[in-house]
């Protein structure tokens, strides 16, 4: 008669370093940090949030920046609009959101923190100063492009922690 033994030691020991390597994820934290800065620029470029195009700026925006000193030609035919000058100070308004954030890593989560005070009231919208209306204007979010990366970090990962756990 003939015996056949499988011993699952091995395979054991490799989903045991697959399971602690599950438990903290900072490692991948840490490389999506340089991902969700690029993202967070992108949805500044491109004026965008996740549900469609951010909402238009104010006609009481562009009157007030119209009619600041510098901002817009004063002779010939285009008198009273916007010079280069005044469009890029209109469109860069938002700029301390762009880089102003930090990111905490724990062991199951990461939080990206914006350390500008109104960062809240652009990223859900609300009333601000003398009444003025915000309107809601998010872009603290993970695009698919970098969830997707995210997921293939998680599971790059797990592989190493796999063939790390026995050696062959």
């Amino acid at each position: 008669m003939i015996t056949a033994t499988l011993d699952d030691k091995a395979a054991m020991k490799r989903l045991e370093a697959v399971k602690r390597a599950g438990k903290d994820l900072r490692p991948v934290f840490k490389l999506m940090k340089p991902v969700l800065r690029v993202d967070v620029g992108v949805h500044f470029a491109r004026s965008m949030a996740p549900d469609g195009a951010w909402p238009g700026r104010s006609q009481a925006s562009w009157q007030r920046l119209r009619h600041t000193k510098g901002n817009t030609y004063r002779k010939g035919k285009r008198k009273g609009a916007l010079n280069a000058k005044g469009l890029k100070r209109f469109r860069n308004q938002l700029g301390r959101l762009k880089g102003a954030y930090r990111f905490k890593l724990y062991s199951h989560r990461m939080e990206m923190i914006s350390r500008v005070p109104w960062a809240g009231v652009h990223q859900h919208g609300g009333t601000v100063g003398r009444g003025s209306r915000i309107p809601k204007r998010e872009f603290m979010w993970a695009s698919r492009q970098s969830l997707e990366r995210y997921h293939n970090f998680c599971g790059k990962l797990l592989l190493e922690a796999f063939k790390r756990g026995v050696r062959l």
